[in-house]
């Protein structure tokens, strides 16, 4: 028997990605259920942000400035991909670059979190900054410990992206596993 790993992605940059700058609290925390309907969320593909000639645009297809900038510190991202069993694992990593801060949740459970309060509200923003040359580089987090959320009829990865105030120049979110 060949004991060979290889690195497999289960989700890249450029993966189908629903997005909703939420105006108030009444969507609950649902959002990031797996059966959560978001047909009627903003499309578009991964990565999702903005930029004010900081040097993010190579990064951003989903540009959520009007949505952001001077409105709201804060967007929930749906991202689903393929069905996948844990026991083909033998680690998972949350691959993620990100502008300022965020929550990510696998199937509806919270598997990350960095600059980001214990209880994120819809209003919630980043408590620290990641510094644009650190946002650019992934940081690799360990979610191996929650490989059992994983479904082999599939998956969504949800995260509560978190900028650091609502005037913040730039916001970037760029998620892989």
């Amino acid at each position: 028997a060949s004991t060979d790993l290889a690195t497999v992605s289960l989700l890249q940059t450029g993966a189908v990605v629903r997005a909703l700058v939420p105006r108030d609290g009444s969507g609950g925390d649902s959002w990031s259920e797996p059966d959560f309907d978001d047909s009627a969320w903003h499309g578009g593909t991964t990565g999702v942000g903005y930029d004010v000639g900081v040097g993010f645009e190579d990064e951003i297809s989903l540009d959520l400035i009007d949505a952001m900038r001077n409105v709201h510190p804060g967007v929930y991202l749906r991202i689903p991909f393929g069905g996948a069993n844990a026991t083909d694992f033998q680690n998972l990593s949350l691959h993620m670059k990100y502008d300022d801060g965020f929550v990510a949740y696998l199937n509806g459970v919270r598997i990350a979190r960095r600059n980001a309060p214990d209880i994120p509200v819809w209003d919630s923003q980043a408590l620290g900054s990641h510094a644009d040359q650190r946002a650019l580089v992934f940081e690799d987090i360990d979610i191996t410990s929650h490989s059992n959320l994983l479904s082999s009829t599939g998956n969504v990865l949800a995260i509560h992206g978190l900028n650091l105030g609502v005037g913040s120049s730039d916001f970037l979110i760029v998620p892989e596993i």
